[in-house]
């Protein structure tokens, strides 16, 4: 660690150094500045307001913003009341469990038809009990790599979208699916 003090013109700020001079910290009349790995942020200059998140313009420039939510554009919840599914098995067809569905009536397929694919892994969460799942392709769930895959049975749309899960639900087990757009 390296401390270099600002001269008395205050033409050179003080800078804090950790190892390297990509990873630093200094400060002029106007702000604080932080380096890492040569990325430069400038620090807000205000406090934000209450429930504010940090926002970067692109230009390592910091400000405070009020959070924004992507809408809701669809949402499952069912809880299997009797019966199971096994690993495997499709979550949205399996004719063996009385499901009790909210949030899209009796349907137990899930209607992505608005988010592309590239972006499901950022916008689609599945729960599991209330356990956030880890999503991956049909190949790592059957390794048991990540928790579940969300396989398209349209083949067209996204409009008809079920799950399969690397692991057996049971009864009273609740799935919890929730995308945003």
């Amino acid at each position: 660690m390296k401390l270099a003090a600002s001269n008395t013109a205050g033409t050179n700020p003080g800078v804090l150094q950790f190892g390297s001079a990509d990873e630093q910290i200094w400060g002029d009349t106007n702000a604080l500045f932080i380096e890492s790995n040569g990325v430069v942020l400038k620090m807000p200059t205000s406090a934000g307001s209450n429930g504010q998140v940090l926002q970067v313009n692109g230009s390592g420039e910091l400000s405070f913003v009020d959070q924004s939510a992507g809408a809701v554009t669809a949402k499952k919840f069912w809880q299997i009341l009797t019966g199971s599914v096994a690993k495997g098995d499709f979550v949205g067809t399996t004719n063996n469990v009385n499901w009790s569905t909210y949030g899209g009536g009796t349907d137990k397929q899930i209607d992505l038809s608005g988010i592309q694919e590239a972006d499901e892994a950022k916008v689609v969460d599945v729960y599991v009990n209330g356990q956030l799942m880890l999503s991956g392709s049909e190949s790592d769930r059957a390794a048991g790599n990540v928790d579940y895959h969300l396989l398209n049975q349209a083949g067209v749309d996204r409009a008809n979208m079920d799950l399969k899960f690397a692991f057996q639900l049971e009864a009273d087990d609740v799935v919890a699916v929730i995308a945003r757009s």
